[in-house]
């Protein structure tokens, strides 16, 4: 994460190479069903790669409405794939929250935030049709607070 960069280990390898580079403390990647599109979150947002070319990279912009400013991918840590979707949980600014952004469109949805259960939610990963998640593990102001595993429904 330090090191701004993705590693991969090439088939057959025995060695990490530098698959990506230019990144503000990544800290969540995830593999598209079809695993041709990689999607990394950094501090500044999220990229998408095509896996057979590192070189051809994106920078997700999310969508908004010309009388409200878009949401900010910003300072997510973790990321899962999930249906065509990207979940995250950004901490990193603002009042953390889970979010889904929908790639079809770039959409933004906030699943959770401000939940009275968690002061710093971290990282997650899609089970079935539930998003699950950890939240305080007590390295900001509250180190009292119990470690809790938390599941959003994401199907109706």
């Amino acid at each position: 994460m330090g090191r701004g960069k993705v590693l991969r280990l090439p088939a057959g390898g025995d060695a990490f190479e530098e698959w990506a580079d230019d990144f503000r403390y990544p800290n969540g990647i995830a593999l598209s069903d079809d695993q041709r599109t990689l999607y990394v979150a950094d501090f500044r947002g999220v990229t998408r790669f095509d896996v057979a070319r590192a070189s051809a990279r994106e920078r997700i912009e999310p969508a908004g409405r010309a009388e409200a400013r878009p949401t900010l991918l910003n300072g997510i840590d973790g990321l899962s794939f999930d249906r065509g979707t990207l979940i995250g949980i950004q901490n990193a600014i603002g009042k953390p929250r889970v979010i889904r952004i929908h790639l079809d469109h770039h959409r933004v949805e906030i699943l959770e935030s401000k939940n009275a259960l968690f002061e710093l939610p971290l990282t997650g990963a899609v089970a079935g049709d539930h998003y699950y998640f950890i939240a305080n593990p007590g390295l900001r102001v509250k180190p009292k607070d119990d470690l809790v595993m938390l599941a959003i429904p994401l199907r109706d």
